[in-house]
């Protein structure tokens, strides 16, 4: 059985400070699911840094940028499944929404949340961790979302030649880099001030239907502006 994933950005508005933020995400939010649901596996929280390719850390400071565009934090989770996503015990966590949630969502500017199945892992060293689980965390998460096809049964080939691209990318750019998981994206879908704007899976086709997420333990720069560099919070 496939392991599921879990991706949320969030944008918090002017009217949510990021202490208010970090408390609700820190006290009740993660602990109702990684400390009560079995089938959550792993969490981690990153702040988004979105570095251009003519920036270095320092130019950036490790400072969310306001653009208006790019979610501030993101939060990553490993399921057992992505059966889990319409499993009463976790469906009746967002139903039924303390007061508290409910506030703290209707004063987020954005909030972007994906599902998927981890079709395929591929990993420098067996030994290291993936940056989610305690041990030897990855500093570092690079993701962006990945437009393949399956055109006349091609996906299986365009992945590998991707896969095979990736793993000379990362020999190339230095030994920081722990592994990269290929997530086949279920559903997604886009709130805005705790309101649904957007949804996609199911019944609506999805425009780029792969999401990547490479672990690092170094910061490690690429000339792309496909990626999107998220530094580890908790």
């Amino acid at each position: 059985m496939l392991e599921g994933l879990l991706a949320v950005t969030s944008h918090p508005s002017t009217l949510l400070s990021v202490d208010e933020f970090h408390d609700w995400y820190e006290e009740e939010h993660i602990p109702l699911r990684l400390n009560y649901l079995k089938d959550f596996l792993s969490g981690a929280r990153y702040r988004i840094c979105s570095l251009r390719p003519d920036q270095t850390l320092k130019d950036e400071q490790q400072t969310p940028q306001d653009d208006g565009n790019t979610s501030s934090w993101l939060a990553l989770y490993t399921l057992t499944s992505s059966a889990v996503f319409s499993s009463s015990a976790y469906t009746d966590l967002r139903t039924n929404r303390s007061n508290r949630e409910k506030n703290v969502m209707s004063r987020i500017k954005e909030l972007t949340r994906l599902t998927g199945d981890v079709v395929d892992v591929w990993c420098h060293d067996e030994v290291k961790t993936t940056g989610f689980m305690p041990g030897r965390p990855s500093e570092w998460v690079v993701t962006h979302r990945l437009g393949i096809r399956d055109q006349d049964g091609a996906v299986d080939r365009k992945i590998k030649s991707w896969a095979s691209h990736i793993r000379d990318w990362q020999a190339k750019d230095g030994s920081g880099w722990a592994r990269t998981r290929l997530v086949r994206v279920l559903e997604t879908g886009v709130s805005h001030f705790g309101v649904s704007v957007n949804a996609a899976g199911a019944d609506k086709e999805i425009d780029m239907p792969y999401y990547a997420v490479h672990g690092e333990y170094n910061f490690i720069p690429c000339n792309s502006h496909m990626l999107i560099y998220c530094h580890r919070i908790h």
